[in-house]
């Protein structure tokens, strides 16, 4: 009876604890005969969320049309990266559903709200469930992310006059195997602001292909072409240039041909207006009118 008190009052005990009792307790009442084994209840972990798809591939999308519209959006092993007010153009929503969408707005502030970016502001302040990274995290934008710049930095040194550019940087520094990229093609003409950041995007694209990385640019992209080898394609090359500098001539000459053209018609334009004014001051002014007749102006505006 005594064991039997002992076993209850330990078991009492344990409960009084809030503890299972562990399996060597268990064997140890067993073989002292202190009463029936308790039924143990098995040991469980707090099961960790699911972490999110870690994928080997990585697409960066920009808005130049022979292109954009040819990146991958259908392929669930890429990730997606945009930018901007791109996302009037691409099914973003599709991809944020899937996991596999990031932003980049990389702007001061201020511009978010400038006519010329349309509804951007209001698309950041709506947009969730996807990073959108931005120069710092802005409280009104839920998705904001801070764009980690000391570290590229750091990894790559200052050479960054683009947003594509920041895009590459990130994607090397993540660890991506491939890289892909569509509708960037930094090609606008002398002076513009797109020609003057292809060389940062290209330099971009050289320290991936450093680090290991594959890098696919579409064959639509101006990105990383050339007509053709220095030094053994110049006779190919100089035959071209001639045959596009000729050509060049030919309608920059026909441009001014109708420049003139356009000139003349303003003049004669203006001076018919001239002689109408004059004739309508006449008739105004000098002129008595019948009941029954109607002037020029009459005819032509009634038929």
């Amino acid at each position: 009876m005594k064991e039997k008190y002992r076993a209850e009052e330990k078991a009492k005990t344990l409960e009084a604890e809030s503890k299972e009792p562990t399996v060597e307790v268990v064997k140890e009442m067993v073989a002292k005969g202190e009463g029936k084994p308790v039924e143990l209840k098995p040991e469980t972990k707090a099961e960790k969320p699911p972490e999110p798809q870690r994928r080997k591939q990585v697409c960066i999308v920009g808005f130049a049309p022979s292109s954009f519209h040819l990146a991958p959006f259908g392929d669930l092993d890429i990730e997606i990266w945009g930018l901007n007010n791109l996302w009037t153009s691409i099914p973003w929503q599709d991809l944020a559903k899937q996991g596999r969408l990031r932003w980049f707005d990389i702007h001061p502030p201020e511009e978010y709200a400038m006519p010329v970016h349309g509804n951007q502001l209001k698309w950041l302040r709506e947009a969730k469930g996807f990073p959108i990274y931005t120069i710092e995290k802005m409280d009104g934008i839920p998705g904001s992310v801070r764009f980690p710049i000391e570290k590229c930095l750091q990894a790559f040194g200052s050479y960054f006059n683009n947003s594509v550019s920041y895009m590459i940087a990130l994607a090397i520094l993540e660890g991506f195997e491939t890289i892909h990229i569509y509708g960037v093609d930094m090609a606008q003409v002398e002076g513009g602001e797109y020609a003057e950041q292809r060389p940062s995007c290209e330099y971009m694209i050289g320290f991936a292909k450093g680090a290991g990385r594959k890098v696919y640019v579409t064959p639509y992209c101006d990105l990383l072409k050339t007509a053709g080898l220095y030094g053994y394609d110049d006779e190919t090359l100089l035959a071209f240039k001639k045959k596009l500098f000729g050509r060049s001539a030919e309608y920059k000459q026909r441009v001014a041909m109708e420049s003139q053209k356009e000139q003349q018609a303003r003049d004669s334009k203006n001076q018919c207006m001239g002689v109408v004014s004059n004739m309508e001051y006449i008739q105004r002014n000098f002129m008595w009118k019948p009941p029954n007749i109607r002037t020029p102006q009459e005819v032509v505006n009634n038929g």
